[in-house]
């Protein structure tokens, strides 16, 4: 009897410590409600006129920043509520704020900023949230979250990946022949769960083009089964394609678990047209899922 109480109570203790350790510490209260950035790059320092115009009369020309949150967060937003500051601590105006290319539904995550930033020679340093800017589900404030900048030179990489919810799938949707906004979605043949992939700034194949299966079919899912094996997998096809953003949804043909995504070198370019390395990314974890598989 002895020897099973303790080891309830053994039991008891190892859970609440499991408990206590993926609870995060916070300096502050405040700190336990505020999102982070959770990346920021100097992504262009001239963008290009046909994108530029759809982003703002002053735009064509002007450096772009992509700023990117670890949630969706709530529109609109406002050039006011961000400062961009250069080494010195010098401030950099920001003239316009956008979701776009980023606006289909779950990618909202990424706000460009539009603004006289610097050049290769002189490039901004960091960017802070002063405005008040909320989670889609008003539970994280990013007033207050800091980023230092991803320097211009930088090549892309991935900065996210997540399991899509089953009603942001988005089945079927051809997309749409604007330059911006309207990505294409999975198909309804074959499609078993949605992956969705973020880069550090928009993305296309080497040489300007949009990517084909030339490169989607790059990537590799580490996908845990139901019989517990690990399985590397490719897409079978891939979404959220023609709008020029920083977002893929990986269209997958099979259940299990995603664990971690990598991608090769030496396919991929960003507005700066520089080439990507090897990236990898685990997969986001839901907290609900800490004692889970």
């Amino acid at each position: 009897m002895f020897s099973s109480l303790s080891r309830r109570v053994a039991t008891a203790t190892l859970l609440s410590a499991c408990a206590v350790l993926a609870q995060p510490s916070f300096a502050n209260e405040a700190d336990r409600y505020r999102g982070q950035i959770i990346a920021a790059n100097y992504g262009s320092a001239n963008l290009p006129a046909p994108l530029g115009a759809l982003v703002c009369p002053a735009a064509p020309g002007r450096d772009g920043i992509p700023v990117h949150f670890e949630t969706e967060v709530n529109g609109p937003v406002y050039p006011e509520d961000f400062i961009v500051r250069g080494q010195s601590g010098d401030v950099r105006p920001v003239l316009c704020a956008t979701f776009d290319p980023s606006d289909d539904v779950g990618d909202r995550r990424s706000i460009l900023l539009v603004g006289e930033f610097g050049d290769a020679d002189d490039q901004p340093a960091s960017v802070e949230v002063v405005g008040d800017i909320w989670s889609t589900d008003f539970s994280l404030s990013y007033q207050g979250a800091y980023a230092d900048m991803i320097p211009l030179e930088a090549p892309p990489s991935l900065i996210l990946a997540e399991v899509v919810p089953e009603e942001e799938w988005d089945l079927d949707n051809p997309g749409t022949p604007l330059p911006w906004g309207g990505g294409t979605g999975c198909p309804s043949e074959g499609t078993e769960q949605v992956l969705r992939v973020a880069w550090s700034g928009g993305v296309r194949a080497v040489g300007g083009a949009e990517v084909t299966p030339q490169e989607w079919k790059r990537y590799k899912v580490a996908i845990r089964t139901e019989n517990r094996r690990i399985k590397f997998v490719e897409p079978f096809a891939v979404g959220d394609l023609n709008d020029q953003d920083n977002n893929h949804e990986l269209c997958l043909d099979l259940t299990g678990k995603p664990l971690a995504v990598r991608y090769p070198a030496g396919l991929l370019i960003d507005p700066n047209n520089d080439v990507n390395e090897a990236t990898r990314i685990r997969v986001k974890r839901n907290p609900a899922s800490f004692f889970g598989n």
